[in-house]
């Protein structure tokens, strides 16, 4: 439930940085509004695959 969180939290502050970026960076809204449209697709489509890969491998043990 925690990584839930963490994750949302940082597409929440993700979403709330792109339009002050947007303009610093000069791009039109349409622009962004694309990117973020792109990447959800991307992270719908690319969820099965990663899903799989993750079951068939498993976690990696991650040591200090």
């Amino acid at each position: 439930m925690f990584e839930t969180f963490v994750c949302s939290m940082a597409m929440m502050s993700f979403v709330a940085l792109a339009g002050p970026i947007a303009r610093a960076l000069g791009l039109e809204p349409w622009q962004v509004g694309g990117a973020m449209t792109a990447s959800g697709i991307a992270w719908m489509i690319m969820a099965r695959f990663w899903g799989g890969l993750s079951d068939r491998r498993g976690a990696r043990r991650l040591t200090a």
